[in-house]
């Protein structure tokens, strides 16, 4: 049997090709006995050309239309079911129909639900499949940090909707004005009809006034030639109240089929600034990757409010135009040309959705969160100013919530009102909004807003707390100008990670970094893919790579990554499928003994992305940085260059290290490469990048990405740090000191230990070179301190014993604080990590308790 409504490029005729069991297996699980595939297949042009997304349930017009649509829907299929020979066809198609019948007949706007979730699933399949399919671009021969990088304007999903485009912005301004006019119209209507019917009654009184002279003239003996003009007159004026009673009837009906319009066009721009634009903006706001080339998130919230402030205007005003109608209707009924009453309770539906959905979070809070350490967070009311909410600015008030409470809310937002949810105490979690009448703006803004604790869920299998996902709700009670109802809004933040320890951080980014990356906006809280091809994840890596550093990742360096990736198949080239498992999850595969602590690819990744973020961005971005590569790679390129040429490179083995691989000569005259143990953060906080180059003189030029060796002085002089000015002006005055790198050379290279070609070489300095493991005890350890500074005698360590006892009084205010604002015996010595309690014995992290 032939197929019909199938042509080329159909949404439907795309799903059909899809080449993918799986997916195909959830597409066939969008139907069944609720909505057969049979009718999907058949009528498949007429269902993509219907608007089942823009009808409301809450518009009595979209009701009426929701019944036309299932009228129409069984006409085509009866029809089909007409002009099947085959008798077996022609039962099964009387089967679907009464299927179809059952399900749909008491109400037809469950059919436009059904549909709404059949077109929006297919769409996301269809989208998951064409982006996994997409086709590698071919990697250049030569690397360059610059010349030879993926566009970044490509590199950025697209959101849903209308994305918030040129196109869109026109399209919605002109269908606003065209409402706005509308208004207008009906508004002068309006006015007309009410003059007309002010002139209607005026007439009527003098109707009555012609009847009793004539009633009273009849019965007493006048001239009948008065009687006779007067019952003329009164004929006259019945005939001329008929008119104008006609003539009222006409322009009420008028007035009513232009309010019918209003409304429905008015509910249709609506819904689609709410669900279309708003979420576009949403997914903007959500991406965050440094690499969209639409406008700035902060300049489409401006237009948005803009759109917002109107629409809630003509709300108003919609409002304004019922209650008047109403009041000249009871001045003057009519049968038969009433607005129906329920269109009052359209506009307050309209006005209440309005309300809530212009409740957003402005300034998302950062997505990994610590426990006691301020953040700040911002909530807007787009519609504040023009209601008036700010004559009586309402309090937001701001928990933190988990995934499942998340979910709960998402299926149930009644649950709000019910009970204050939470997973944890936060602190300055309270705020009066403030209205900003220069721009218009009422919002309020949380700017040292923190998480006291947090209550975590119980975790399965290889979960972990870095992996749990919670959010910022924010919620308000506002009442607007001039009435007594409470209306609740609320809002969620995007997915945050709380971690207690600095060690959990790049494993917590690594769980926003997939969820920003790979998360839908409609999504339920906080689903996300457990798997992604490469393709897509490269896209993102390199536009986190890019907002990070300000560098973009060179197609041989997304190589590089790829590869690095635990478990991929090196025969699938670039399009294997890489699973969250892999990404952040399974420890990297590196040799024996030369890692101190496992770690994972984001881990890896992340480091490199904190030190060039710290100490390295101008580097990378002039192509100083060769970066990703093996240390076989590197020994291949270096042999055939002169004696102390060196490239720099991240290390393989080490999170967020650089090396320095360079060419040395050794007694018979023969090259060798060797590479420097990398340096980390730490180090370069003691001694600048730049300046560690300087001090080793045995680095004479640097090999870039060009493919180019560049004098080192050249290269790296605006780097160097100025020389200090020594002030002493007498004997008694200090001399100053500087510290250098120098190699070490107290033995030969490669004559102890393991320093041989492709392995570390230490570096020696005028002060003890620490490794990270060992940064809090190595200056402290009897070999590590210089002969000539004196120690203490144990007669001279404090001790508890000789300890005078400190005494203090407690203030009374400080002992009458509430419970909540004291850190309680919860809170473990183990869950400040060691830097932090490092900074707080030094004075620099007090202001964060």
């Amino acid at each position: 049997m032939a197929y019909m409504g199938n042509p080329p490029g159909s949404l439907w005729q795309n799903v059909r090709n899809i080449n993918d069991q799986r997916i195909l297996a959830n597409i066939r699980g969008l139907y069944g006995k609720h909505f057969p595939i049979e009718i999907r297949d058949q009528l498949a042009e007429w269902i993509e050309s219907q608007r089942w997304h823009e009808l409301d349930p809450s518009i009595l017009i979209h009701q009426q239309e929701a019944q036309q649509l299932y009228g129409d829907m069984l006409t085509q299929l009866r029809s089909i079911k007409d002009h099947m020979r085959d008798f077996t066809e022609k039962m099964k198609w009387e089967d679907i129909l009464e299927k179809l019948q059952a399900n749909f007949d008491s109400n037809p706007f469950n059919l436009v639900e059904q549909m709404q979730s059949i077109l929006k699933t297919e769409r996301q399949f269809l989208k998951e499949y064409q982006g996994a399919n997409m086709s590698p671009q071919p990697s250049p021969a030569a690397s360059h940090h610059s010349t030879n990088s993926p566009d970044p304007s490509k590199l950025v999903h697209s959101p849903p909707g209308s994305q918030l485009t040129g196109n869109s912005h026109e399209a919605i301004g002109q269908s606003i004005q065209k409402i706005y006019v509308m208004t207008h119209e009906a508004e002068g209507l309006l006015k007309s009809l009410e003059h007309q019917q002010e002139y209607f009654i005026i007439h009527i009184n003098e109707s009555h006034k012609l009847q009793a002279m004539v009633t009273h003239h009849s019965q007493q003996p006048v001239n009948p030639q008065v009687v006779q003009a007067l019952r003329l007159k009164l004929q006259e004026t019945e005939i001329a109240l008929n008119k104008e009673v006609e003539a009222l009837q006409q322009n009420r009906i008028s007035i009513t089929q232009q309010f019918h319009m209003l409304l429905g066009d008015l509910g249709n721009i609506i819904h689609s600034v709410v669900n279309d634009e708003l979420v576009g903006w949403k997914m903007i706001q959500n991406q965050a990757l440094g690499l969209d080339t639409s406008p700035p998130a902060d300049d489409l919230l401006v237009v948005l409010q803009g759109w917002y402030e109107t629409l809630a205007e003509l709300l108003w005003r919609n409002k304004q135009f019922i209650k008047q109608y109403y009041r000249l209707k009871s001045q003057l009924p009519m049968n038969g040309t009433e607005i129906p009453e329920d269109y009052n309770q359209t506009v307050d539906n309209l006005i209440v959705f309005l309300l809530r959905n212009s409740f957003v979070v402005e300034k998302q809070p950062p997505q990994v969160l610590k426990t006691n350490t301020r953040f700040s967070c911002t909530v807007r009311l787009m519609v504040g100013g023009k209601l008036n909410i700010h004559m009586n600015p309402p309090e937001v008030i701001a928990t933190i919530i988990s995934e499942k409470q998340a979910k709960g809310l998402a299926a149930n937002p009644d649950t709000l009102q019910a009970s204050d949810i939470s997973c944890g105490q936060m602190l300055n979690n309270k705020r009066a909004m403030e209205y900003n009448p220069t721009s218009q703006i009422l919002s309020a803004t949380f700017s040292n807003m923190s998480v006291k604790n947090i209550k975590r869920l119980e975790k399965k299998g290889s979960e972990t707390v870095t992996d749990e996902k919670c959010a910022i709700l924010l919620r308000s009670n506002i009442i607007l100008p001039g009435s007594d109802v409470y209306f609740h809004v609320s809002t969620i933040s995007l997915p945050v990670a709380v971690v207690v320890h600095g060690s959990q951080l790049s494993s917590a980014e690594g769980t926003m970094f997939w969820d920003k990356a790979f998360s839908d906006v409609n999504r339920e809280p906080f689903v996300v893919p457990v798997q992604v091809q490469w393709p897509l994840l490269a896209k993102a890596l390199n536009a986190y790579f890019f907002n990070t550093t300000g560098g973009s990742l060179p197609e041989i360096c997304i190589d590089y990554l790829w590869k690095k990736i635990p478990n991929v198949n090196a025969e699938e080239n670039g399009n294997s499928v890489i699973t969250w498992q892999s990404f952040n999850k399974e420890n990297l595969h590196v040799a024996p003994g030369k890692r101190r602590e496992p770690f994972t690819f984001f881990d890896w990744f992340y480091g490199i992305c904190e030190l060039l973020k710290k100490h390295l961005s101008g580097f990378w971005k002039e192509s100083l940085i060769f970066g990703f590569m093996g240390k076989l790679q590197a020994q291949e390129i270096l042999i055939n260059q002169r004696v102390g040429t060196f490239l720099l490179r991240f290390s393989e083995t080490e999170t967020g290290g650089i090396s320095v691989a360079w060419v040395t000569q050794d007694a018979n005259g023969d090259k060798k490469v060797w590479f420097l143990s990398p340096w980390f953060v730490k180090d370069l906080q003691i001694r600048p990048f730049a300046d560690r180059l300087r001090d080793l003189t045995e680095l004479t030029h640097v090999y870039s990405t060009h493919g180019q060796c560049y004098e080192k002085h050249a290269a790296f002089t605006k780097y160097y740090s100025p020389p200090t000015e020594d002030t002493n002006k007498g004997p008694l005055d200090y001399v100053t000191a500087q510290m250098k790198i120098t190699l070490n050379t107290s033995d030969k290279l490669g004559e102890k230990g393991n320093n041989g070609p492709g392995e570390y070489t230490d570096l020696r300095g005028q002060i003890p070179m620490r490794s990270q493991s060992d940064s809090r005890s190595s200056l402290n350890s009897p070999q590590n301190i210089p002969s000539n500074i004196s120690t203490f005698s144990s007669n001279h360590s404090p001790s508890s014993t000789n300890m005078p006892p400190i005494h203090h009084q407690q203030h009374p205010l400080l002992r009458d604080l509430p419970t909540n604002l004291v850190y309680s015996d919860e809170i473990m010595p183990d869950e400040f990590d060691a830097d932090e309690v490092d900074m707080i014995l030094s004075g620099h992290m007090t202001h964060n308790f």
